[in-house]
């Protein structure tokens, strides 16, 4: 017979979810997630088959979904009618519970489980008193039914009893008094467990162990790690529970993703190594940690040799037998050999074949061994791992309907975890696409072999849900993995390049499919931007509930109004707004916290999100990182894009904005969820500087927990030397040993001084196709850079960030070699032009050009010429004209085009070019005969394009004669005024200056030069003189605004062209 704990009727009551504003915190929104696991773990470890509660939100309604996907019976108790209920204890509350309790009053009302009491809302706590009562008498009705079955009671809370008459609190004596198991679920965050452990509450090591094991399910393994590392230097008597300690020790620290990832693997070793003997254990678990540690080395740095080591680990787990562990080194043993079949296949290795028919025997003595054990031990049909351990290794050994039988076993071991069904689809996609010598399309016949096997397994629980039956985008998302894009920085023409690259991937139906955005300076701007006109749509139409080629056309509509909106805003001249704003300006000279930059932040806001209609919590008041997330409207409540986005058609982005911080030199991330600098682009083997550790928005310093979203895109696109440095006071304090903390003043540039491309975020999140648009400048051959100190240093700059570029570059090329990445596409604006070695002057041994070099025209069908000066306009934030962006617009679109279809793991729609307005400028980029005036009028809007001062002069004859007419007519003034003055003066006593003056005038310089010495003066003096000469160009600026700016617009029309913007193919 089975074992195990015998089945049980769970009857539970708890918090709602909180109102606004609820202090101190009983169930906040944010723990939801924390409350489904934890109840699905009580309803799985007490093997619940009945669950009786009421309907609230909050804890019943968790409860109630928790139980559905175990199919448990459900039985409903209602203190009154249902719509008073709904009204009164659902839909008072927020967030979105009202789905989940339709769908569950409908059910338990078919089953005949639904009991509504003859209570009244009037009634208050009476009623759900009442209520409580019938709880337990019905929990224990069910269990009298059904013969032996333990009664449990459950309460999910958070763990303080209310003053006066907690109803929650009385229900849990009633039950216990009435014969009931006590059982707890708490809503409050399970690290305030590990922060009273760690400040010094006694745990037994048994009890350290279970709370270790909660952390690790809430993905919290940095708590998990210190725990361990404290309960570690105590006196544990058990060997068994010692050795278990170092495993779980070494396990929590390589997947502890708060410390940079090289050293997190390092130190897991040194774990590892400190407390079992490496070169002999036979421990299976030990050998399989430190083949996961390995091949975790190999993820992050691309070396074979790291790969090869985890092998062989794993191979001596397989040799001490796989029937001990129940496969798990063995066919990680399998799996990593095909993965090094598959590096060695680039270079026709001759032991690629050895290496797959090895994978093969590992799997053939896998199933030999493993599949007999089920016949004699019943229980293995609840061990979630070892049934797909063997569907595994009878998938790889293509045997299909046998792994589909297992798999199908696997399905019914009630309350798996949606991630371990994710984890397996995964490595099963991953392993077919491995044995297919290559990364093949979704749509090859093999492929779609195993893709039936997946589409079975995969196959959703709960018919009645929404997005129920058969799962493609699970499927899709197996074998594709996360798809990371990254946008460029270089001002505003980053952003109008990257709007053509988001119009052709929504057409390709690939904009839906990107899970992660990552964006730097140009492109946080319109990354911004566009997150939240998506998060709009996300939130006011179920997308994945429409098919496919209509959620298609919402994407292509949405790409549209955003080029629409986002360009009217750019030609605000949002730059020279800055300093057109006298009160702005006088409020910079007198605050410190107010600077041009803040000033521009707001611009932002203003002239562009503000378009998108984004509704705040306080009207009136800057939008909220912390307020944007993004919760689907076809999406229940506790939604969680790293949990649920996998399963869904459209995919709910994570949106990364780039900053560099000043104070260490290291990438700074903004995010809905967090800010602070990312451990994972920091080698310490390279980098000794202190990393400021990342925080929760709700988990900062209060002054800092309503970061703006205006703060983060101006921080990111916050250009040194034309911007001041965002400030951040109070966030940390620079602790060093025999000194006194010192609170840091964090200073924040633009992210394209660390990482220009963004790709590192995308690294970081694990993207497995990463898509980079790169409109940053880059350096091109000057005739003389220049001379003195200004110049060299300007253009030293410049070669640095290139330098930069070009090795984030390489580090994407080499991981889609070795294997590391399935699919990436990197556009620049530079791609495919002619790059021609210059032979020294008297040369005899002339370079052989390529065939290419001479061509007109680019692969993607760009003009040569025009995608050069395309790649030289200037990276600012002022006005841009209809052709400048149309232009930039169409290059990045056609660039997409192209190179995006190269990327074969990508399903993509074989989808025309749309009617898109920028691509009416196509027609004379592209097709006008080079003689043509109107593709001669382009070449010179493009070229003065370059231009970061006078473009207007060098668009119009008309303008620069004026213009020059009335400079000769000023200096001719200035000189008579000057010779009158002069003239006037000569009979005159002269000035005089006796050495008083001369002293006073020192010794002023000296008390100057004294006082600018000391940082506060210097940094007070420098934004005074600043914000007076920023003042002083106020009316210029305005005057630009007005006069400027609307006949540089004209200039800049389709109509010069004579083009339409309906003029499309």
């Amino acid at each position: 017979m089975p074992n195990g704990p015998v089945p049980a009727v769970i009857a539970l009551a708890g918090r709602r979810i909180d109102a606004p504003d609820t202090y101190p915190p009983r169930f906040p929104r944010d723990a939801i997630t924390s409350v489904h696991r934890r109840i699905a773990a009580l309803l799985r470890d007490e093997n619940a088959v009945a669950l009786v509660c009421s309907a609230a939100c909050g804890a019943d309604l968790v409860a109630l979904d928790e139980a559905e996907q175990f199919g448990l019976r459900v039985r409903i108790i209602l203190p009154f009618a249902v719509q008073s209920f709904l009204e009164s204890s659902v839909n008072d509350r927020p967030g979105k519970w009202q789905p989940i309790f339709d769908r569950m009053i409908e059910a338990a009302q078919r089953r005949g489980d639904l009991i509504v009491l003859a209570g009244k809302p009037e009634d208050g706590d009476a009623a759900y008193a009442a209520a409580n009562a019938a709880i337990i008498e019905q929990a224990e009705a069910l269990a009298k039914d059904a013969g032996a079955h333990r009664r449990v009671s459950a309460i999910v809370w958070d763990g303080t009893a209310r003053e006066g008459n907690d109803l929650t609190a009385r229900f849990r004596q009633s039950a216990i008094q009435a014969g009931f198991e006590d059982r707890v679920v708490l809503t409050c965050p399970v690290i305030d467990e590990a922060k009273d452990y760690l400040r010094g509450s006694n745990l037994s090591p048994d009890q350290v162990l279970a709370l270790v094991n909660r952390l690790k399910e809430e993905d919290r393994f940095g708590w998990a790690r210190q725990v361990i590392g404290k309960v570690r230097k105590t006196q544990i008597d058990r060997a068994e529970l010692r050795d278990k300690f170092a495993r779980q020790h070494a396990l929590c620290t390589y997947k502890d993703s708060d410390m940079p990832v090289l050293v997190a693997l390092d130190r897991a070793m040194e774990i590892l190594g400190g407390h079992f003997d490496l070169s002999t254990t036979r421990d299976q678990e030990v050998l399989g940690l430190a083949g996961a540690i390995f091949k975790r080395r190999w993820q992050a740095t691309g070396q074979k040799d790291q790969l090869e080591r985890s092998y062989r680990f794993y191979r001596r787990g397989f040799e001490v037998g796989p029937e001990i562990d129940k496969g798990y080194t063995a066919i990680n043993a399998a799996f990593v050999l095909d993965q090094l079949a598959e590096i060695e296949a680039a270079n026709e290795a001759p032991s690629v074949d050895e290496r797959r028919a090895e994978a093969q025997k590992i799997r053939e003595a896998i199933e030999a061994q493993l599949v007999p054990m089920r016949s004699n031990n019943p229980d293995l049909d609840r061990e979630w791992w070892y049934l797909v351990t063997v569907a595994e290794a009878l998938f790889g050994l293509r045997k299909y309907d046998d792994a589909k039988t297992w798999l199908t076993r696997a399905k019914s071991v009630r309350g798996t975890p949606d991630w371990e069904f994710r984890s397996t689809a995964t490595q099963l996609a991953t392993l077919a696409q491995l044995q297919q010598k290559g990364t093949p399309s979704p749509d090859s016949p093999e492929v779609l072999k195993a893709s039936a096997v997946l589409d079975d397994f995969l196959e959703l629980k709960v018919a009645s849900k929404s997005n129920a039956a058969k799962s493609p985008a699970a499927r899709e998302s197996a074998f594709i993995g996360k798809v990371g894009l990254a946008l460029s920085g270089g001002g505003f023409r980053a952003s109008l390049f990257h709007i053509g690259v988001l119009a052709r991937m929504a057409e390709l139906d690939v904009l839906r499919r990107v899970e992660v955005l990552s964006c730097v300076s140009g492109g946080s701007i319109i990354g911004a931007h566009y997150y939240l006109a998506l998060r709009e749509m996300m939130m006011t139409t179920k997308l994945d509930e429409l098919e496919p080629e209509k959620i298609r056309e919402k994407y292509v509509e949405l790409v549209r109004q955003v080029a629409t909106d986002f360009l009217a805003g750019v030609q605000t001249n949002i730059r020279m707004r800055v300093f057109a704003n006298p009160a702005a300006l006088l409020r910079s000279i007198f605050s410190r916290a107010y600077t041009r930059t803040v000033r521009l932040g707001e611009l932002f806001e203003s002239q562009l999100f503000d378009k998108i209609g984004v509704k705040t919590e306080q009207p009136g008041t800057p939008l909220l990182l912390k307020e944007l997330r993004i919760i689907p409207a076809d999406a229940e409540e506790g939604f969680d894009p790293k949990i649920h986005n996998w399963r869904r058609a459209a995919k709910v982005p994570m949106l990364i904005l780039n900053a560099t911080t000043l104070n260490t030199g290291h990438a700074w991330q903004y995010t809905v969820s967090y800010m602070g600098e990312s451990p994972w682009a920091i080698d310490p083997n390279a980098d000794g500087t202190n990393r400021l550790r990342r925080m929760y928005h709700n988990e900062a310093p209060p002054a800092h927990r309503n970061t703006p979203l205006s703060q983060a895109v101006v921080a990111s696109a916050c250009v040194p030397g034309l911007f001041e440095p965002i400030r951040l006071d109070g966030l940390y304090r620079l602790e060093q040993r025999g000194k006194k903390a010192e609170p840091l003043v964090l200073r924040q540039v633009d992210g394209g001084v660390h990482d220009n491309q963004g790709i590192a975020g995308l690294f970081e999140q694990g993207c497995s196709v990463v898509l980079v648009s790169d409109a940053s400048g880059q350096t091109d051959v000057a005739i003389d850079p220049g001379g003195g100190t200004v110049a060299p240093l300007m253009r030293s700059n410049s070669v640095l960030m290139e330098r930069v570029r070009q090795e984030q570059y390489t580090r994407l090329d080499t991981l889609e070699k070795r294997g590391l990445l399935k699919g990436a596409m990197f556009i620049h604006l530079k791609k495919d032009l002619d790059v021609v070695p210059l032979d020294w002057i008297g040369c005899e041994e002339p370079h052989e050009p390529r065939a290419t070099i001479g061509e007109p025209r680019t692969s993607y069908n760009i003009r040569k010429e025009v995608q050069q000066l395309l790649a030289g306009i200037r990276t600012d934030l002022d006005s841009f004209s209809d052709v400048e962006a149309f232009a930039l617009m169409t290059s990045g679109y056609r660039m997409t085009d192209h190179y995006l279809s190269k990327v074969q793991v990508l399903p993509q729609a074989t989808q025309a070019p749309g009617h898109w307005n920028f691509l009416a400028i196509e027609s004379i980029m592209n097709d006008a005969r080079t003689s043509d005036p109107n593709y001669q009028r382009l070449l010179g809007l493009l070229g003065s394009g370059g231009k970061l001062m006078f473009r207007v002069w060098s668009q119009s004859r008309v303008l620069l004669l004026s213009t020059g007419l009335l400079a000769m007519f000023g200096v001719v003034a200035a000189g008579i005024w000057l010779f009158g003055l002069f003239t006037s003066g000569a009979n005159e006593t002269p000035l005089t200056i006796d050495r008083r003056t001369i002293l006073g005038a020192v010794i002023a310089v000296v008390v100057m030069a004294v006082l600018l010495a000391v940082p506060i003066i210097r940094e007070h003096v420098t934004r005074i003189a600043v914000g007076v000469l920023t003042l002083v160009l106020c009316v210029p600026a305005r005057l630009h605004l007005w006069l400027v700016d609307g006949f540089f617009l004209k200039l800049g029309r389709l109509s010069r062209l004579g083009l339409k913007a309906d003029d499309t193919r």
